[in-house]
């Protein structure tokens, strides 16, 4: 939709260029009109901040060198303005069929000439919207801004409450007692078993659907999962029934053999790592049986394996426990290896590449396959942790998704027998499909969830 600009541009120049024209008047919360030069100033932050967003630009002309190179990024030829005509043109190297898609992700915000080239922690910086940030710490408050005006409804609707705020550093328990009372009015943060918690609470749940990924990324290069048959093996194993209730039951989650998740496009239900394989491609109970055949073809058997388990507080998951349970029946030394998502993430490369087993869950940000290929699996992904890789299937998901807007039905197809080809050679173990839960006090109205920002506050009417 267009939002800032007066209209979403059709791609000139081969696919390589998108020029808008913005909506005249719009100002920041500070009063500022909002220029086109302020989106150049906004790009190149992007990449002098180091955001984990600027990968999805790379394709701009100069994208490249300035990931290798933050401190000088400068983009003078990738996105150019024209204050008095109101244009922004962005400039590609190559066509990029999700570039829309990336721009409204949110990445690339107009900031005002005075924002520093640096991160400004807690110091809001003005926007646009129909709130502005009147508190930051502990507690996060929006207050209205009041020089917002509606200037279309479906890509930017003013708010309904007057304010909003968000509290953070409590259990999901307390989370959950805080809404019951009335101290607060939605948590996303739920018991792990909700099947009780449904049966008490059902008419204040919201369950949505969202295209989301929980898997275990495993390592095909290292032993013992650089043989196919370990990794079929730990597929075949795997109770998919347990993960669902160890994930809150199925009110959360349902079983998953796939890369591609329902909802995207591609998606054709497929497991072949099941007892008794259907036409319907279900899974229903593992194969413990055909699994250790397999682990003693591979001749793998005894081999030390670590699940890595990443969480806040540093204690393993427990998916992670599970899943070393499961190893040690198949006959692997299993152990857990928990660690803080800060330790995560001061991790050296070495040590990432050397990860043999981790659980992920990822989400997309955009409606189409390509980006957890692109994350995840592709040679050059900024997850893969060169865990896989095979140019001619990376080749082949780029002709996937440059077919997307000029044939979706092809596009479908190619992304559909790549994710049936991922499978086969059983590079991940998939697990779950994740749906989005949410939990309302019985005074909120109008409930509204974005399949990209999910539970949207700014809709909600308080009875």
């Amino acid at each position: 939709m267009p939002d800032l600009a007066l209209s979403v541009p059709q791609p000139t120049n081969g696919g390589r260029t998108y020029l808008f024209r913005l909506r005249p008047g719009i100002r920041y919360s500070d009063g500022h009109v909002v220029r086109a030069s302020d989106f150049v100033r906004a790009a190149v932050r992007v990449y002098r901040i180091r955001s984990p967003g600027a990968p999805f630009f790379a394709e701009l002309v100069g994208g490249r060198a300035c990931l290798a190179r933050p401190a000088t990024c400068r983009l003078h030829q990738g996105v150019v303005a024209d204050d008095s005509a109101r244009t922004v043109s962005f400039h590609l190297t190559t066509p990029d069929p999700d570039f829309l898609f990336k721009l409204a992700l949110g990445l690339i915000v107009p900031v005002p000439p005075d924002t520093p080239m640096h991160e400004v922690g807690a110091r809001p910086i003005p926007g646009t919207g129909p709130y502005e940030f009147a508190a930051v710490g502990r507690t996060i408050r929006f207050a209205r801004n009041l020089r917002f005006r509606e200037w279309s409804h479906a890509a930017q609707p003013d708010g309904n409450p007057d304010t909003i705020e968000w509290h953070f550093g409590l259990a999901a328990d307390q989370e959950v007692r805080a809404v019951v009372q009335g101290r607060g009015d939605w948590t996303g943060d739920l018991p792990s078993d909700l099947s009780k918690f449904a049966r008490r609470n059902a008419s204040q749940l919201r369950s949505n659907a969202f295209p989301t990924d929980f898997f275990l990324q495993l390592n095909t290069r290292r032993p013992p999962f650089d043989d196919l048959r370990a990794r079929r093996a730990l597929n075949y194993a795997v109770d998919r029934a347990a993960i669902v209730r160890l994930h809150g039951g199925s009110i959360a989650n349902t079983p998953s053999c796939q890369v591609i998740p329902p909802g995207l496009p591609g998606y054709r239900r497929y497991c072949p790592y099941t007892l008794d394989p259907r036409g319907d491609g279900r899974w229903t109970a593992p194969d413990l049986r055909r699994a250790r055949a397999l682990v003693a073809a591979s001749r793998t058997r005894g081999e030390r394996v670590t699940v890595w388990s990443v969480s806040d507080t540093g204690a393993p998951d427990s998916v992670a426990v599970y899943m070393a349970g499961v190893l040690r029946r198949l006959g692997y030394r299993a152990r857990v290896q928990a660690i803080s998502g800060e330790h995560e993430r001061k991790l050296p490369a070495a040590a990432r590449w050397n990860m043999q087993l981790q659980p992920v869950g990822f989400g997309p940000d955009y409606p189409s396959a390509s980006e957890i290929y692109s994350l995840f699996l592709a040679c050059a992904g900024a997850f893969t942790w060169h865990h896989f890789c095979d140019p001619r299937l990376d080749r082949r998901a780029l002709r996937a998704e440059s077919m997307r807007l000029s044939n979706p039905l092809r596009s479908a197809t190619l992304w559909s027998q790549i994710d049936r080809e991922l499978v086969d050679r059983a590079v991940w173990v998939p697990l779950t499909n994740e749906r989005i839960v949410d939990f309302v006090s019985p005074r909120v109205r109008n409930y509204e969830f974005s399949p990209v920002y999910h539970f949207l506050p700014a809709q909600v009417w308080l009875r």
